[in-house]
């Protein structure tokens, strides 16, 4: 079904906007969290989202070091099958933030007491079955993922653009000589682990939390 999804785009929107449908809010009922899953493992498996998780993973088993330019963790984890392609790499990221969305809501639709602690609340839990390590490692990468494109968009253009940064990102990595490439080679990595931290850090603590694992700060 994977490789018929990535082939026939019209046929995934429909899937995952059916998916989207299913899920009000926070992901609080197994059905909604099953559905939340599978929207975020569609982006990810659809688009070498989940290569690049693989990639990555082991930068989450300590603290991101702010020190690190961008593009120099990115050269070392751009899955082969996206590097220097633009219409993948775009995919890919896209396909990161729309994984992160799902997976604050399933963080959320644990977590929902006092706003959200970062804790699994008592009588919540993910779905029967469900792999929680897998799924806060996949979550805590395109929490990551997320953080990065927020930083290009935020500190590096004159006007908000998702689209934009994740352009900016390409060019960054394989086309500095493009007349549209205007952020700085120098742009270090956002610690979106450190506390307070972005909006949704405690979502994914959260599933973090129900794997029996912690976050580094």
């Amino acid at each position: 079904m994977i490789e018929a999804l990535k082939n026939d785009p019209a046929a995934k929107a429909d899937l995952e906007a059916f998916l989207q449908g299913l899920i009000t809010g926070g992901a609080d009922t197994p059905e909604e969290q099953q559905a939340a899953l599978l929207f975020a493992d569609l982006e990810l498996k659809t688009t070498s989202g989940e290569e690049f998780v693989n990639n990555i993973v082991t930068a989450l088993m300590t603290p991101i070091d702010t020190s690190v330019k961008v593009i120099d963790l990115l050269k070392t984890i751009i899955p082969a099958d996206v590097a220097g392609d633009k219409a993948k790499f775009t995919a890919m990221f896209t396909g990161l933030l729309s994984a992160n969305a799902m997976y604050f809501a399933l963080g959320q639709g644990i977590d929902s007491d006092a706003g959200g602690d970062g804790v699994v609340d008592p009588g919540k839990s993910l779905p029967p079955g469900a792999n929680a390590g897998d799924i806060a490692q996949k979550a805590g990468v395109a929490f990551l993922a997320n953080a990065i494109v927020t930083k290009v968009d935020d500190d590096a253009l004159p006007t908000p653009d998702v689209a934009d940064a994740i352009t900016q990102m390409y060019y960054l990595l394989y086309d500095q000589t493009n007349p549209g490439f205007t952020i700085s080679p120098d742009l270090t990595m956002p610690n979106p682990f450190s506390t307070p931290g972005p909006a949704g850090l405690n979502a994914v603590k959260a599933l973090y939390n129900a794997a029996g694992m912690t976050l580094p700060a």
